[in-house]
């Protein structure tokens, strides 16, 4: 009995010794449990949440068990995460121009990231595209063209200037990051609907109004900040892509271009060109008299600007718009162009007044168009401007062009519509 009593004196004071040396060997004498990995590297303690704050900008980033979940599965999906790393180095840089110009948190670029994995070729069983996910009618509610031959929802310019222009727009509805992402998943009527049953505008309180989709949505993105921002902490390396489509140029051009014509001319692949121009659904680029935008390869786009400059070397450009050939021309005299980084999609000036346009009609004569041939149509009951438009095999931006209509002031069944027929 003694014994045992001693045995069990000598146990008790064991557990305490190793208490007392548990907590003084923790920092500061805090009794905080030291952090704790789990098995693909993710730490669980307060640093988590410092992480956290840092680069979620102006997102209200809460380290909730649902966010953890969806940092693992970006760990656990290796392979896919880094193909995403990979993609940031092709559109992250569009993205954070037009932030920047439009003086919006750069942080927003990571939404991208869960809508469509940073492919603008994505599409959704809702029938949402490319990289910003956006449904046909909100696409072309922020002016994108949708039709046989272009879907601007896929080309990384125009979908993600009509993708910030919507996140402002809620943004301006909610006066809230949080809750603007919230409503860029489920609509703006949802996150209203939400805000009147809970009496809160804090997403959190708020968010067991929301569908699920939704409650998971501002989770992810809060998921995402943090792996695009700590993945080299967790054993994640982006894989590379070739240089011919890591570093590019961007030019805006208004004539038609055909995809085979161009790879003859500049040597660069055609399903090079294609992955570098995912907007175009055809084998080249229509007319249009707003201009669209074409992307090369560095090397490629010299080839194709010295035919512009008529033979001689052209400065290394990287977005070019000019309002003339005269214009175009009398840049050829400057001697103080400057390259300037090759990964930087925008409207240069190379020290001139902003410039809006270039027509390459009369320089390269298989580029031009065909003689057009006037017709009219009368609009059927139930048509619309963009059915007819797809019927006739014309662009919506023509049509509205060639009858002085706009979105805001569509036809109306009976008009007559002026059609430009080859």
């Amino acid at each position: 009995m003694n014994m045992f009593r001693l045995i069990t004196a000598y146990t008790v004071v064991t557990l305490i010794v190793l208490s007392i040396t548990s907590v003084s060997a923790s920092p500061l004498g805090s009794t905080r449990p030291l952090p704790v990995r789990d098995r693909y590297g993710l730490l669980f303690d307060n640093d988590m949440e410092v992480k956290l704050q840092n680069v979620s900008g102006p997102i209200d980033a809460q380290l909730t068990p649902i966010v953890r979940k969806r940092i693992r599965q970006y760990l656990r999906n290796k392979k896919n995460t880094e193909t995403i790393l990979a993609r940031r180095d092709l559109y992250f840089p569009i993205f954070d121009h037009i932030l920047t110009q439009e003086n919006l948190p750069e942080e927003l670029k990571y939404l991208a990231i869960v809508e469509s994995g940073l492919n603008p070729k994505a599409r959704s069983g809702a029938g949402a595209v490319g990289l910003w996910q956006l449904m046909r009618g909100t696409g072309k509610m922020l002016g994108l063209s949708i039709n046989h031959t272009i879907d601007h929802r896929r080309d990384p310019y125009r979908s993600t200037e009509a993708a910030i222009e919507y996140l402002k727009q809620l943004y301006n509805t909610f006066g809230d990051w949080t809750l603007a992402i919230a409503a860029y998943n489920s609509g703006p009527g949802r996150v209203r609907r939400a805000i009147r049953k809970s009496g809160s505008r804090n997403f959190w309180k708020l968010k067991r109004y929301l569908p699920k989709e939704t409650r998971d949505y501002v989770p992810a993105f809060i998921a995402a900040s943090y792996v695009i921002n700590y993945y080299a902490q967790h054993d994640l390396e982006p894989i590379t892509f070739d240089d011919e489509l890591r570093i590019t140029s961007t030019i805006k051009i208004y004539d038609k271009v055909v995809f085979k014509e161009l790879s003859d001319l500049t040597d660069v692949p055609q399903t090079t060109i294609h992955t570098l121009n995912p907007g175009y659904l055809r084998n080249y680029i229509p007319k249009s008299s707003k201009g669209n935008y074409l992307v090369l390869p560095a090397m490629g786009m010299n080839k194709f600007l010295e035919v512009l400059w008529g033979g001689t070397t052209a400065p290394k450009m990287d977005f070019i718009k000019f309002k003339s050939i005269e214009e175009f021309k009398s840049i050829r005299k400057l001697n103080s162009i400057v390259p300037l980084p090759r990964t930087r999609p925008i409207d240069m000036t190379i020290g001139l007044p902003p410039l809006t346009g270039f027509d390459i009609t009369g320089i390269l004569p298989r580029f031009r168009s065909r003689k057009r041939h006037i017709k009219y149509y009368k609009l059927k009951r139930r048509e619309t401007l963009s059915d007819l438009a797809n019927n006739k095999k014309v662009s919506l931006d023509d049509l509205l062009e060639w009858n002085n209509f706009s979105t805001k002031n569509p036809p109306k069944p009976g008009m007559l519509i002026k059609v430009l027929e080859n």
